[in-house]
């Protein structure tokens, strides 16, 4: 079952039902990375380590660690499968076996059906909101998993059943061989798959639909789903407008699929009847939810005779995060009145903290952006929508001053951030001028924080500064100083054509080896996007780009 355990997501029909109940689960007895954290102080949580795992009351027939005791349990209650318990892309499913009903985010879920269920997901065997001390077990799923590399992926699917004759599985293995080969059809299937794939569920998209104005596409229904909890694109995490229907991306996933029925997905039945190229799904977004199925109130009137616990808003007033949840939203820093940060928000839109002990509830809803106030790009906390007018030093707390985006300082760093964490100077350049650097810190027996306080000095006094690379504002990195702080994104960039560049080219040439100072010149300077392609990494040793573009100037 090893292979098992590292394959990729097929459709349920022929990833799920040959699955046995039982395989390695040792391999996974303390590091499983899925697991059903209990909600119910009188339940003990579950760790899933099998590829099926079968919850109830009969010890005999269910999976050890999942036989529970309540007056809900059934005998076998419900299965809760995945063909890989370590790669993210692998769907886990639930399937009610039940006489009594499984119910997901508050919503009961179709007998003998499976349902895709996700990380957050409260999965629960009674209706109406969870008690923390009732005798029916309640968990929220917490999925740790990452998503297998992408070499990895194509060769596990290279075993899946595809119409591919002996000759191309030979040519597949002389490409594993020797890299120069031609691609086989194995490849271009595969490559063609990663562009099918929906961001959301990792599958072939079903009836594919476009997010306006990003243009990103996914699922119908996991588009329904995710507008349910944000009003943003996954992808970009830029505003939605509408949707529309891609008939264009539709029909060449039904091409691609004409020859691989293995891969084809059941009718999910969400499609509304809306088949035109105007069908949009924003305008049937419900309010805020637990989770991807729902548990909220919805904008339909008709939608209120399916949700048997949906009439009430504290439903999940009573379901708290688990216990060792790694952290909570903070309260935006400048709702505080007393902040000394230079601003504070306007009354009307102030934020409270959540608290010690937030509900799931209380932190669902606060992770959609709220009036008045930005979000950080990395971490989702909230930022004062400062006004213009304000003092620019207040500004640049909450941005990266090179691009502007939003950010809370999680993720953006100032050379002083960098001098105090004696950060590391990888990455930056091309690989070749960075293993140049370090070898010249050792042998001068220098730290990289000594490196960036050098930089620092250099950006004070004015003797480093950003040099505009083409096709770029002029003035996209000027005024930027060494307590400003960049995006990561941006800090690359900046670094590469300014200070960091700077400074290894003030080295004195005498105190670098000979073979460095041998090197010619790339023709393109600091501005060589070869330099930093990790399948030609010879013309960055080869060629020296501590210089500046000759080719095309003037």
């Amino acid at each position: 079952m090893a292979d098992n355990i590292e394959s990729s997501t097929l459709p349920f029909e022929s990833e799920i039902n040959d699955l046995p109940e039982e395989d390695n689960a040792k391999e996974y007895a303390d590091t499983a990375l899925v697991s059903l954290v209990s909600l119910v102080t009188s339940f003990k949580s579950i760790l899933l380590k099998r590829n099926k795992t079968i919850l109830g009351r009969n010890s005999a027939k269910c999976s050890e660690g999942g036989v529970l005791q309540g007056t809900t349990i059934s005998s076998t209650h419900c299965e809760i499968t995945s063909r890989s318990l370590v790669d993210a892309s692998a769907v886990i499913w639930i399937k009610d076996i039940s006489s009594n009903g499984v119910w997901v985010n508050a919503k009961r879920i179709a007998k003998d059906e499976p349902t895709k269920i996700f990380s957050t997901d409260i999965i629960s065997f009674a209706p109406g909101p969870v008690d923390d001390n009732g005798d029916s077990p309640a968990f929220l799923l917490v999925d740790k998993r990452k998503k297998a590399e992408d070499s990895n992926q194509v060769k596990e699917h290279a075993k899946r059943p595809i119409d591919a004759t002996e000759n191309d599985k030979d040519d597949e293995d002389k490409v594993d061989e020797e890299p120069g080969k031609k691609k086989t059809k194995l490849d271009e299937d595969a490559a063609f798959e990663k562009e099918f794939n929906c961001g959301i569920c990792h599958e072939i998209m079903h009836k594919a639909h476009v997010l306006q104005p990003c243009l990103h596409a996914f699922c119908k229904g996991c588009c329904k789903g995710w507008l349910q909890r944000s009003t943003e694109c996954p992808t970009c995490r830029q505003a939605v407008v509408r949707t529309k229907r891609d008939f264009k991306l539709n029909n060449l996933i039904e091409a691609f699929l004409e020859s691989r029925p293995h891969m084809k997905r059941d009718d999910l039945g969400d499609d509304d009847g809306a088949d035109s190229d105007s069908s949009d799904v924003v305008h049937t977004r419900r309010n805020l939810g637990l989770g991807r199925h729902g548990g909220g109130d919805t904008d339909d009137e008709d939608d209120h005779e399916d949700d048997e616990s949906e009439d009430d808003d504290d439903d999940g007033q009573n379901m708290p995060l688990p216990l060792n949840f790694h952290r909570h939203p903070d309260a935006c820093p400048c709702c505080d009145p007393s902040n000394t940060l230079g601003y504070v928000c306007p009354a009307g839109v102030r934020l409270q903290s959540l608290g010690p002990n937030p509900s799931i509830w209380q932190y669902t809803r606060r992770r959609v952006r709220q009036p008045g106030h930005l979000q950080c790009q990395d971490c989702r906390n909230h930022l004062p929508d400062i006004p213009h007018g304000q003092p620019e030093r207040v500004m640049d707390l909450f941005k990266c001053k090179m691009c502007g985006i939003p950010s809370c300082g999680c993720q953006t760093r100032s050379v002083e951030d960098r001098i105090t964490q004696n950060a590391i100077l990888d990455g930056i350049l091309n690989y070749a001028e960075t293993s140049i650097i370090n070898d010249y810190l050792t042998a001068k027996a220098l730290t990289t924080g000594s490196v960036w306080q050098e930089i620092k000095d250099g950006m004070d006094n004015g003797d480093y500064s950003y040099l505009r690379m083409p096709g770029q504002p002029a003035l996209q990195g000027q005024g930027v100083t060494s307590s400003h702080k960049l995006c990561r994104r941006c800090e690359t960039k900046f670094h590469a054509n300014g200070p960091l560049y700077q400074w290894r080219k003030a080295i004195d040439p005498a105190q670098l080896p000979a073979n460095v100072m041998a090197r010619q010149d790339c023709w393109w300077g600091r501005e060589c996007r070869t330099q930093f392609n990790v399948a030609n990494p010879s013309h960055a040793e080869r060629l020296n780009h501590i210089c500046e573009r000759r080719r095309g100037n003037s």
